[in-house]
């Protein structure tokens, strides 16, 4: 899987790499957003924030709070297998 993993960023860093400034740079709207570096890096950063939004919503309408993490996710999975 590393090995894929790191295929990949290399097809990808070779394709960028292939990429002139001025392409990279250009505008890029989209649904009235300008999609381009680093524009794009606040439309990324508003969609996340929408998510952690959603996420602490449910976190709160379900009583999740703060508890959350690997090795609750761990203790839970040994709750099950035992039950």
């Amino acid at each position: 899987m590393v090995q894929e993993l790191r295929a990949a960023r290399s097809a990808w860093l070779t394709w960028l790499d292939g990429i002139s400034d001025e392409v990279f740079f250009r505008r890029r709207p989209h649904h009235g957003r300008d999609w381009s570096f680093p524009h794009s890096l606040r439309v990324v950063w508003e969609h996340d924030a929408e998510h952690a939004a959603q996420i602490g919503a449910w976190r709160r309408a379900s009583g999740s709070g703060s508890g959350v993490g690997p090795k609750l996710v761990l203790l839970d999975a040994l709750e099950g297998a035992r039950r």
